[in-house]
């Protein structure tokens, strides 16, 4: 009966260990998606940097998306208040005024669902963008609901 108990003794605490340990995380190598959904995709690694000032290393902890201006709410999201909202998959071909192409897979949150929650004013009519190195674009309010634009995440 001894012996019983000590042989379970050590399989509970065996149990117990193994269940503490933590969970190994196996790398695997990198691949590049190609196709998807029947289309041919461009290559990342060929993908142009066009930014003002290169590729940026933003501090995650102290970003902000700021919505303002004409919203009836005001709004500033953290980053992991971003990537909490519904994801998306979407192919987008970007192309440039400089006469290059590049089609590829993209996942994100639909702008419109941040527009929504920051409750835009009826005389709103245009989105205008600053990025962190300085560049700012803008899209008309009708063709980013109508082309169901993405705030790329991956």
């Amino acid at each position: 009966m001894l012996n019983k108990r000590f042989t379970l003794f050590v399989i509970s605490v065996l149990i117990l260990f193994v269940g503490c340990v933590s969970e190994r995380v196996n790398e695997l190598q990198s691949v590049e998606i190609r196709q998807y959904n029947g289309e041919n995709l461009s290559s990342f690694i060929e993908l142009r940097d066009v930014s003002i000032k290169g590729p940026q290393n933003i501090d995650i902890k102290s970003y902000r998306l700021e919505l303002s201006g004409l919203v009836n709410n005001p709004r500033k999201y953290t980053y992991d208040e971003v990537l909490a909202h519904q994801k998306y998959k979407k192919v987008v071909q970007i192309n440039c005024v400089e006469g290059w192409k590049s089609k590829n897979l993209w996942e994100g949150i639909l702008l419109k669902d941040v527009l929504d929650e920051a409750g835009l004013d009826p005389k709103a009519n245009t989105i205008i963008f600053y990025a962190y190195d300085g560049y700012s674009t803008s899209l008309p309010l009708e063709y980013i609901l109508d082309k169901n634009i993405l705030l790329g995440t991956k």
